[in-house]
Parts: structure tokens; C-alpha cells; sequence
């Protein structure tokens, strides 16, 4: 590393870019890039000299460290992609049944289309929202394997985050994440946090702030209008990936059995609708009265689409949901369910096209 420090065109010696033929592309993929003395300059330097036939692919384990150690420098020079672990389709081919997205394709395309393969994707669902979609974890033979892969990830992740973000006290913050893990799709009380964990407010924050950037939880801010009605500041939290969530809560047991399985669907709907849409146009919707609806997805300041989400298709809508339709017409509500879909309330399957 410190021949690259010293030198940047070291990186393409090593890698043979100065071997190739004149002429040819060459793509260079730079893993961990945040470990350079100035990344910033590394890449800036790469691509001034090179981007006539160099694609640079640099990648980073967390946004956290980009905000540490990138600068305005690479203001027009790069693109931002932020990865999380296997979504649900990944999941079916990592797991050999690609065979079933054309099938799930299908679904998300055909209104009414009815599925002889429901439930064999619906059990392979199960199965994601046990363990998750870390590929080494989604990769591994038995249930047990599973567990320990997720426990040394959990760990090595927190040691890592914790050092580079100057924190020490890791058993402070897996107290923090466990907390969150038994609250999923709740607003996230900072106040109410800090003083169960015995925490600084502050640093509360920052371990928050730590978790966001390391994509281990994501937060969805409320939709309001109306300042005196309507909640304006407080978030709700999710974690994105649902085995990490399983293994904060030990609680690994298959949906259908689980007292907090609507949770756990809400949960992972938000992921859905976090991977499709700019988070700035995510929200959920809450009064002072207690009335809510789950999600809020802008299109426009006027218009847009609302979630419910339903373990039973069958349950009806409640008051909360009905003053939003009287309030808010242009954001019509679908209720989205796992058990009973029809009559209103959308299969969670149809949302994988």
C-alpha cells in the first residue's frame, strides 16, 4: 500500500495496464479504496492521466468511510452506488432457482395472474427472511453454519465501524443495535434510547449515525403537510438485512410461526421500496392522533402512492388509513399482505418484477 501512497502509477504497474495493448479498455477494480492515505487524490490522479481507455471500480464496506475520507475532488468524475446485501431475486440465484423469475416476473406483470409456483417462492421468502442475504451466509450448507457466519460478520463489522469512526465501546453499541432490532418499523426515540442504554445523547447519535453508514439500519423519515396535525421530525428505523436482525434478537424461528411476523413483512418491504426509489421520496405518514399509514412514496409534492402492509390480506383498513385517503386523494393506499392476497390487498410477491 505504501508503494501506491508513494505513487499512484504504481497501482497500474502492479495490475499490468502498462503491458496491455495500445489501445485496449482496461478496467481496474480497487477493493477497500478508503485504506489509501488520500483516496481522494489517488483516484483524481488515476482518472485525469488514464480516462481515455482506464474504468476504475472502486469499492468501500461502508458510506461512512467516503464521508471521512473523500473530498469535492472527484466532483464530476465519479458515480456513487451504494450496495447492501442480496435482495430476493439475487437470493434465488445464488440459492440455484433462477428458474422462478421468469415466474415472479409474472406476478409483478400480470394483474391477475395466479401462480402454480406461489408456494415454493413463498417458502424460499421464509427462508431469506430467516437468514438473510449476506452471500457467504445465503452459500452456507446448515442452519448452524448460518448462525456462527452472521455472529463473526455482526462482530467484525462493529469492531471495524466503531475503530474507524474513533468509537470504542462496541458492547454499548450492540446494546444499541439490539434495542433497534426489537423495534423495527417504530419512530426511533434518540431521548428514549439514550437513557434505557444509559448513553450521551450525542453519542447515541453517533453510533446511529455509524449503524446508517455501515447500512446496517436505515431510517424513513414522516410525510406531513400540516405541522400542527401531522408529525414532522421523528424517523422510523429498519434494518436492511433481516438475518443480521435475526441474529441481534436470537430469534431465527420461520416467519409463519413468529408473534412479530407483520413486522418482520413491513420490515422487509421497506427494503423493496428502499432498493426501487430515492430515499429522499420515502416516508411514512403519522398523526398527533395516532393515525398512520406505513408508507408514503412521492412522486411529485401532490401525488404518489401509499402502502399499508397486512400479514392478512383479509384485514381491513383502519380509521387511520381512511382520514389519509380523505386528506391526501392523489396518494391512493395499496395493502400489501403475505397470507390471502385478492380483494384489495396486493400479494408482497408482486413486487419482485
Amino acid at each position: 500500500m505504501q508503494d501506491v501512497n508513494d505513487n499512484p502509477e504504481n497501482l497500474l504497474q502492479y495490475a499490468g495496464y502498462f503491458t496491455r495493448s495500445a489501445g485496449d479498455r482496461f478496467i481496474l477494480l480497487i477493493d477497500e479504496v478508503q485504506y489509501a492515505d488520500n483516496p481522494s487524490n489517488l483516484l483524481k490522479f488515476l482518472y485525469d492521466e488514464y480516462h481515455t481507455n482506464l474504468k476504475i471500480i472502486a469499492t468501500g464496506s461502508s458510506s461512512f468511510y467516503i464521508d471521512k475520507n473523500f473530498g469535492d475532488s472527484l466532483i464530476g468524475r465519479k458515480r456513487l452506488i451504494e450496495s447492501s446485501t442480496l435482495n430476493f431475486r439475487e437470493f434465488l440465484q445464488f440459492t440455484k432457482n433462477e428458474d422462478l423469475l421468469p415466474e415472479l416476473d409474472r406476478l409483478s406483470g400480470i394483474k391477475k395472474y395466479k401462480s402454480v409456483q406461489r408456494t415454493k417462492i413463498l417458502s424460499l421468502l421464509g427462508n431469506y427472511l430467516q437468514f438473510g442475504g449476506y452471500p457467504e451466509v445465503v452459500l452456507a450448507d446448515s442452519e448452524q453454519e448460518k448462525r456462527i457466519i452472521l455472529e463473526n460478520i455482526a462482530t467484525d463489522v462493529v469492531k471495524k465501524d466503531l475503530i474507524d469512526s474513533g468509537m470504542t465501546d462496541d458492547l454499548k453499541y450492540f446494546q444499541l443495535m439490539r434495542f433497534i432490532a426489537g423495534q423495527i418499523g417504530e419512530q426511533l426515540n434518540v431521548n428514549s434510547l439514550s437513557r434505557q442504554l444509559k448513553l450521551p445523547y450525542r453519542k447515541a447519535e453517533n453510533m446511529i449515525y455509524v449503524a446508517r453508514k455501515s447500512f446496517m439500519i436505515a431510517t424513513l423519515p414522516p410525510f406531513f403537510r400540516n405541522f400542527r396535525k401531522e408529525i414532522t421530525k421523528m424517523e422510523k428505523v429498519f434494518i436492511l438485512d433481516p438475518g443480521l436482525r435475526n441474529f441481534l434478537i436470537n430469534d431465527f424461528r420461520p416467519i409463519t410461526d413468529r408473534q412479530d411476523k407483520g413486522s418482520v413483512l413491513e420490515n422487509y418491504f421497506f427494503r423493496i421500496l428502499w432498493e426501487r426509489h430515492n430515499s429522499l421520496n420515502l416516508h411514512y405518514w403519522r398523526t398527533a392522533d395516532k393515525y398512520e399509514v406505513d408508507f408514503i412514496v412521492e412522486e411529485s409534492r401532490s401525488r404518489g402512492m401509499a402502502y399499508e402492509v397486512k400479514w392478512n390480506g383479509e384485514a381491513p383498513l383502519k380509521q387511520g388509513q381512511i382520514v389519509f385517503t380523505e386528506e391526501y386523494p392523489d396518494f391512493p393506499i395499496t395493502k400489501v399482505c403475505w397470507d390471502h392476497p385478492g380483494d384489495g390487498a396486493v400479494d408482497i410477491l408482486r413486487f419482485h418484477g
